[in-house]
């Protein structure tokens, strides 16, 4: 473990995934590694020790925000109107979509009306591969996948509005499962995702409690989280024909 400073960070010694996790966990603490082969995304046990680093030593170029400050609503209390209108775009092809969809309310609402879970086995079923991210474009074409369609489909839409393309992975005991992470103008978190339990308005105050208030939706209590920047490892992820897996 290294201490998270501005001048190790700019050293390179501290790779941005890693500075990310430190900053949404609190900005000044250091993580204990569960993965030592990972780079960036390595995962990490929810138990950090605290020290006395300043949150201000973080450059705010490392970090996952931006985007507005609009609160998600749960997703059976949003307007049908909006249902509506989202489901006749769906039609259309995913450079529509992208363009015509620019908040993270109406991305919960694709996300959860417009895709469909596969099951365990979709990947197989469509890519024959265990474990396959697609592409957006693909995602899109399919309608079905699992939760990384998801996460990728947020990130992906949101991308050209101002939020970086942050996956956050969560992991327990023979589960794993993936969203895509945000942040408002206010410092807080949220997440969107596949399922209604994923879509997390923004009031977390840390990528902790935001894991914790998705496992506390979903009834699987993870342990372990990773965050990823989806295009730093494919640039072109939200329109290639390969497997986006970050994970790998």
């Amino acid at each position: 473990m290294r201490k998270i400073t501005l001048e190790n960070i700019m050293k390179g010694v501290i790779l941005p995934a890693v500075v990310a996790v430190s900053l949404v966990l609190g900005g000044d603490y250091l993580l204990n590694r569960a993965s030592p082969k990972r780079a960036e995304g390595e995962i990490y046990e929810k138990e950090v020790k605290k020290v006395n680093v300043p949150p201000t030593h973080i450059p705010d170029f490392y970090t996952p925000v931006i985007g507005g400050g609009k609160k998600i609503t749960k997703v059976r209390d949003y307007n049908p109107q909006l249902i509506k209108k989202i489901k006749e775009l769906a039609k259309e092809n995913y450079k529509d979509v992208m363009k015509a969809l620019s908040t993270p309310e109406e991305v919960a609402v694709y996300c959860t009306k417009i895709l469909q879970h596969g099951g365990n086995d979709i990947d197989m079923k469509q890519y024959e591969e265990q474990d396959y991210w697609a592409s957006f474009k693909r995602v899109h074409e399919n309608k079905i996948d699992d939760c990384d369609g998801g996460a990728v489909a947020a990130a992906a839409i949101l991308n050209d509005n101002g939020y970086p393309p942050y996956i956050l992975t969560m992991q327990c005991k023979g589960h794993g499962h993936a969203v895509f992470l945000y942040r408002n103008k206010e410092g807080k978190f949220g997440s969107l995702g596949i399922y209604r339990a994923d879509c997390i308005n923004p009031e977390e105050k840390s990528v902790k409690s935001l894991v914790d208030e998705i496992a506390r939706n979903s009834g699987i209590d993870y342990n372990q989280f990773a965050i990823f920047d989806i295009s730093k490892k494919f640039p072109d992820f939200i329109d290639n024909d390969k497997n986006n897996d970050v994970c790998r």
